[in-house]
C-alpha cells in the first residue's frame, strides 16, 4: 500500500512558465529553492473568487513524480507553493 504525506510549504516561487490554451492557464514548469521542474502532468485548476484579488489553484504532477498545488494571485502576480505531496 502507498502512502503520500502531505506537506505544507508556503513559499514564492522563483520562476513560473505557463500557456494560454483556450481560455485555459496550462504550468509548463516551474523553478523553486532554486531547482527546476518540469511538468508532466496538470491535473486541477480552480479559482477562488471569494479573495480580492482572485486566487488561482493548480495541482500538477512534476518530473520528480512529486504532486504539488500551486496559486496564483492575481493582481500582484505571484505564484507560490503552498503543499507538496510525497509517496
Amino acid at each position: 500500500m502507498t502512502v503520500v504525506r502531505e506537506e505544507t510549504i508556503d513559499e514564492p516561487l522563483e520562476e513560473v512558465v505557463i500557456r494560454f490554451h483556450a481560455d485555459r492557464m496550462e504550468v509548463v514548469s516551474l523553478c523553486w529553492n532554486r531547482r527546476s521542474f518540469k511538468v508532466t502532468h496538470q491535473h486541477s485548476h480552480w479559482v477562488d473568487r471569494s479573495l480580492q484579488p482572485p486566487i488561482h489553484g493548480f495541482t500538477v504532477t512534476v518530473d520528480s513524480g512529486d504532486i504539488l498545488e500551486l496559486a496564483y494571485q492575481e493582481g500582484a502576480a505571484t505564484w507560490r507553493l503552498e503543499k507538496i505531496f510525497i509517496e
